[in-house]
């Protein structure tokens, strides 16, 4: 607007310090600590201060156009040949990759994904919230329950069996943890199986004594994923033999010892167990 200069209040604080330095009421390294700039940068701003007033102050690029605007003749470009039949059905990315590459426009990827947007040449996928996970609270006693685990990994680091002397590789950590203490009672094995996770049971109950349930996941070794397919196999599956048969013989063995299985419908469910393969967590 002619005959008003606009500023910011940044430039009017330098302004106001401006006016002071010429009067002498606040010395160079005085203004210099004010506004937070360097001795030399305020020699600087005062020597445009007393050559062109308060305009001087203001930013030179106010009212031009960006020096990294997106040029209308490239936009057009790129709308007009988006919008023929060829382009038709184009994501933003390819589309971007066939224009770069006829050298018809020099602005990113993101630009065009808005272009294409803003005249429905593209609709953008939903972004999915991430699940979130409530943090359940742990059993109030000891013994309550466990949770059990199996992680694959090359736990020896390469290291040779000393009966053998070959490298043992990736085997499994088989786990069981209690869920009000993190106490841990750890087993090795070749790899997750129905033996070793009894092997590892039988430890605990000897040792510790027998939890009230264990926590698991949906893992073959402790529940029959098809439970269909399972009874699809017998001619009369209402009879009681055809429904112990469709549980496995983890599931067998705990309803044996009256120890009552909860199944983790996700990863996050048994937290505890997960964490505990890269923690360290005290142990029995």
């Amino acid at each position: 607007m002619e005959g008003h200069l606009v500023m910011s209040n940044q430039e009017v604080n330098r302004l106001q310090m401006m006016e002071k330095l010429k009067r002498k009421e606040l010395t160079k390294l005085e203004t210099a600590s004010l506004l937070g700039v360097t001795e030399r940068q305020v020699r600087r701003i005062f020597k445009r201060y007393l050559k062109d007033g308060a305009s001087g102050l203001t930013h030179k690029g106010r009212g031009k156009p960006g020096n990294r605007r997106v040029k209308p003749e490239e936009v057009a470009v790129a709308l007009e040949l988006l919008k023929k039949p060829l382009y038709a059905g184009f994501a933003p990315t390819f589309a971007h990759e066939q224009l770069v590459k006829q050298n018809l426009i020099t602005f990113g990827v993101d630009t065009l994904r808005h272009l294409m947007t803003a005249h429905s040449l593209w609709t953008p996928k939903k972004v999915k919230l991430a699940a979130v996970h409530q943090l359940r609270e742990r059993m109030a006693h000891y013994g309550d329950m466990v949770q059990l685990d199996g992680s694959p990994h090359d736990w020896f680091e390469g290291r040779p069996d000393p009966e053998t002397g070959v490298p043992v590789g990736e085997c499994t950590l088989h786990l069981i943890i209690d869920d009000a203490t993190s106490r841990l009672k750890l087993g090795f094995a070749k790899e997750e199986n129905t033996l070793d996770y009894f092997r590892l049971m039988y430890r605990y109950l000897t040792e510790v004594g027998k939890p009230l349930r264990t926590y698991t996941d949906k893992h073959s070794i402790f529940t029959l994923n098809r439970y269909e397919q399972a009874l699809a196999t017998h001619r009369t599956p209402s009879h009681q033999g055809d429904k112990e048969a469709a549980n496995t013989q983890f599931e067998r063995a705990m309803e044996t010892l009256c120890i009552e299985m909860i199944l983790a419908n996700s990863p996050q469910a048994k937290g505890r167990a997960e964490n505990a393969n890269g923690c360290q967590v005290p142990r029995l």
